[in-house]
């Protein structure tokens, strides 16, 4: 009898029972009714371990969701960026050079994106809150010039800020729900020790049912559930010892280092470089 193989939720599962339907039954039989009250307490610690395990599966839901909106924050940032910059580039091509204009537009455009696309390497609060500040710093000239810029398939680069500013703030808030989440996780050690405490628990009690005096129908409607549920827990483990185990992946052969791109170098009206926007530590951090 494999009594290690049962999970934390089947160790709830037993122990559920005889500390609640089965209470009455549980304390009558004289070699276990001392157990009881250590059975309660496993169960507090038990409980409060399975839900922080709940909440982490719920976070990394969450985490899901975050991916998705911050991979459409970064398209945004990208559509603001090469979509400014072609309005700048189509009026150097003309003769006379519109100096003023494009110095307006480039004022604009450092104004929205003061780093660059390197907004995009952000962790998700600074992305979030870069996205809300960009939006909430433009005056009424800066909406209106914006607004001249078109952008495809419809409407404007001002309409393009306000999807990243609401991209912004749902990054800001699936991450708050996500930190929530996690403020109390207890992590695999905590849910180690819990099944731990479990296991010996339900040992000492099925140990000491076997030489108990009380009736045969006690013993064995206290004992039956328990073995049913160790004997399906070994079962599964035998099997996913069975299962065959994936190949192992063949080594990646390492990558070409990237030359940095036009887009990453501010310029100033006649087109001449100035220096690369700023970057940000890799996604990492986030």
């Amino acid at each position: 009898m494999r009594i290690n193989c049962l999970s934390l939720n089947e160790n709830l599962v037993i122990l559920n029972v005889w500390a609640g339907t089965q209470r009455p039954l549980f304390v009558s039989v004289e070699e276990v009714a001392g157990l009881v009250k250590r059975i309660d307490r496993v169960l507090v610690e038990s409980r409060t371990v399975q839900f922080s395990l709940d909440n982490e599966a719920k976070a990394a839901e969450i985490t899901e969701a975050l991916e998705d909106v911050d991979d459409r924050h970064d398209w945004t940032v990208r559509a603001l960026w090469d979509g400014m910059n072609s309005a700048i580039n189509r009026l150097r091509a003309r003769r006379p050079v519109p100096t003023l204009d494009i110095s307006r537009l480039l004022a604009l455009r450092d104004k929205v994106l003061p780093n660059g696309t390197s907004a995009v390497q952000r962790a998700y609060p600074e992305e979030a809150s870069a996205a809300r500040r960009a939006m909430d710093g433009l005056d009424e000239q800066d909406r209106h010039l914006l607004g001249t810029i078109p952008s495809f398939p419809e409407g404007s680069q001002l309409d393009v800020g306000q999807e990243r500013a609401v991209f912004g703030l749902e990054l800001e808030e699936l991450g708050k729900r996500r930190s929530v989440l996690l403020g109390g996780s207890s992590g695999k050690k905590k849910e180690y020790e819990a099944r731990l405490a479990g296991w010996q628990v339900i040992d000492l009690v099925l140990r000491a049912l076997e030489d108990a005096a009380a009736p045969i129908e006690t013993l064995t409607a206290l004992r039956q559930p328990a073995l049913d549920q160790i004997r399906n827990a070994e079962r599964r483990a035998d099997q996913r010892a069975r299962a065959p185990k994936p190949a192992p992946k063949p080594a990646e052969s390492p990558s070409t280092p990237s030359t940095p791109s036009e887009d990453s170098a501010s310029t100033d009206v006649t087109g001449e470089a100035t220096g690369s926007a700023s970057s940000e530590s890799p996604e990492e951090s986030r």
